[in-house]
Order: C-alpha cells, then sequence, then structure tokens
C-alpha cells in the first residue's frame, strides 16, 4: 500500500468534527458514540505519527499494512455514512424520525468499528520509540564528530540570544519582542538543533513555550496550533479576531519563547500574514523571544518590515557533503 499517497491526519480529523456536530443537539445518540469519539482524539495523533513515520521510512511489515488496510476501510464506511447524511439529511431537518434514527445507528456502528481499528495503534508505536531512539544516537554522535560535546556553537550563539535582555528603548508595537531566524538548508539539522534549545533548562525562565511547524498554513491554522500548544486542546474558534483575542488572553504581560520552524515565504507578499500573526503577540511581556526557522532569508527580511527593528540571524553554511553543520554566523538585519 502506498501510505504516502494516503492523507489519514485530514481524513480522521473530518470524521471527528462531522460526527461531533451531527451530535452535538442529540442528545440520545452522544452516550452511544461520546466515548469512541474521545478515543479517536486521542489516537489521532498516535495514527498520524505512524503513518509520517512508514511513509518516511518506507516500511514494509505485513502486521502494519493489514492495520492500515482496515483503517482505511473503517474510515471510508463512517465517510460513507457522513456523505449521506450531509447530502440526504440536512443538520437542521434532523429532527424525531425513523429515517434519522436509522442513519444515526449507521453511523454509530461505523464510529465504533473505526474506534476498534483505531485502538491497534498501540501495537506500532514500538516502531516509533525505536525510530526517535536511533535518531537520538545519530544526534549524539553528530554533536561528539563536532569536537564541541552538547554545546556546538551554534547552540551557544542562540542560548546567548536567548539570555539577552532587550535593550530597545523604542515605541514600536514589537519592542516586547526579539526576533532571530536560523536559516539553513534541508538537513543540516535546524530542528534537531532547536530541539536541544527548547528543552534546555534555560527556557524555564520562561513563563511560557510553545513550538509551532508553519509550512504553508494560514493565520488561523498557525495560532490555532499555537493554542494548542499552550491548552493542550484544539480551539473550536474559527474568526481570525477570535482566535487573535484568545491568544492575546493566553499571553498577555507573560515573558514567552515561541518557536517557528520550517517557515515558507517568500518576499514581500506574507507582510500581511505576519502583521495579523504577529499582533497578539505584541503584548508579551518584555524579553519574549520568537525563534523561526527557515530555508529563506527572505523570511527575516519580511519580519524586519512588520516589527520595524533589528532581527537576528543564525545561518548555517555546508561546507562539506558529510557535515551537517559546518559554520554559522551571526548577522543583524535592520530596516
Amino acid at each position: 500500500m502506498e501510505v504516502a499517497g494516503w492523507f489519514v491526519g485530514p481524513i480522521m480529523k473530518k470524521i471527528i468534527e462531522a460526527c461531533s456536530d451531527y451530535l452535538k443537539d442529540q442528545l440520545r445518540w452522544q452516550t452511544g458514540m461520546k466515548e469512541e469519539l474521545e478515543r479517536l482524539r486521542e489516537n489521532h495523533p498516535k495514527i498520524q505519527a505512524v503513518f509520517d513515520f512508514a511513509a518516511e521510512a518506507q516500511i514494509s511489515d505485513p502486521a502494519l499494512n493489514k492495520w492500515i488496510w482496515q483503517l482505511r476501510d473503517a474510515m471510508d464506511a463512517a465517510g460513507d455514512v457522513i456523505d449521506e447524511l450531509k447530502y440526504t439529511m440536512p443538520k437542521e431537518h434532523l429532527e424525531g424520525d425513523l429515517k434519522r434514527d436509522l442513519n444515526l445507528k449507521r453511523l454509530e456502528k461505523a464510529v465504533q468499528k473505526l474506534d476498534k481499528v483505531s485502538a491497534h495503534v498501540t501495537t506500532f508505536l514500538h516502531l516509533l520509540d525505536s525510530a526517535k531512539q536511533e535518531q537520538k544516537e545519530q544526534e549524539v554522535d553528530f554533536y561528539k564528530t563536532r569536537g564541541t560535546g552538547y554545546l556546538p556553537k551554534e547552540k551557544e550563539l542562540v542560548m546567548q540570544w536567548l539570555m539577552k535582555p532587550s535593550n530597545d528603548p523604542g515605541t514600536t508595537r514589537c519592542r516586547n519582542i526579539s526576533v532571530l531566524s536560523i536559516v539553513g538548508h534541508g538537513g543540516m539539522g535546524m530542528t534537531a538543533l532547536v530541539q536541544h534549545i527548547y528543552e534546555d533548562e534555560i527556557t524555564k525562565e520562561f513563563d511560557l513555550k510553545m513550538w509551532v511547524s508553519v509550512s504553508n498554513k494560514d493565520v488561523k491554522e498557525v495560532i490555532k496550533d499555537m493554542l494548542e500548544s499552550l491548552k493542550k486542546e484544539r480551539p473550536r474558534l474559527n474568526t481570525l479576531a477570535a482566535l487573535q483575542n484568545s491568544l492575546w488572553t493566553e499571553i498577555l504581560s507573560k515573558k514567552f519563547l515561541l518557536i517557528l520552524e520550517d517557515v515558507w515565504e517568500d518576499e514581500n507578499r506574507h507582510i500581511s500574514k505576519w502583521e495579523k500573526l504577529l499582533a497578539p503577540l505584541a503584548y508579551g511581556k518584555m524579553d519574549s523571544k520568537i525563534l523561526v526557522t527557515s530555508r529563506m532569508d527572505s523570511v527575516a527580511l519580511t519580519i524586519v518590515m512588520v516589527i520595524k527593528k533589528k532581527v537576528e540571524i543564525v545561518k548555517l553554511e555546508g561546507l562539506e557533503e558529510d557535515e551537517c553543520l559546518s559554520s554559522s554566523t551571526l548577522m543583524h538585519l535592520l530596516e
């Protein structure tokens, strides 16, 4: 089975949200499916992690492949019932009648089947544990081959920046925030570097910590990820204004560290996006920090245009193919 060609995460999320929506006003059916939906929400990230690992490592395991097929069949079955409810029984017409009960009974059975299959994800979590251990061992070897133990110069530069108090007396709205961008090509160890920084004891000095993978997500999804990182649950808010206000409430007068990983932007087309994203963050406490990782220099330039102040850069430059991080420079960009 081609794992990479099937996006389990979005499909599972759609099923959970659709079921919850249909059950919202159906008190009789809530008790029949509530526990199953809660377990599906809990297992969702585990399933996605197993799929991501299986696709990346190109694992050919008979038991895993069989489970993937079973999961796919269960999800297809649940999706079919949801589609029928959507197109033949609009939510506003779901009032007490036989047809409604029959369809909701089908939905209950489909959710129970999906829950039963999803529970077997625990059987394959050992694959992730093995992979994480192997990655950890590789990272240890990587840092040791650098000849600098667990504190390579790139980490030293970033740690110095984290501990440095802000001396910006300016009046810009983002004066409480300092931004540093780590720029480098794929395979240079940016994620490993940032993870060591994020887990370092020094970060306990921050009131709040957030880690979000940005990629090409829109502003609302990024803010939802930030709130989920803080509150350990996905916000149900849908409007940008409501999400911004919720984030503002969480970080108001708090010293925070925000990691924005794998940012993909180009030139000045995304200034508006950064303005919307940074607006609530401007109310964090003095010495709050935002650490950005990207493959593009233009990201730092765009942030400079938004916050109207200096952005520091750690630039990773590969010199040899067998070196992950071979040199770095600390630079400053100021509009």
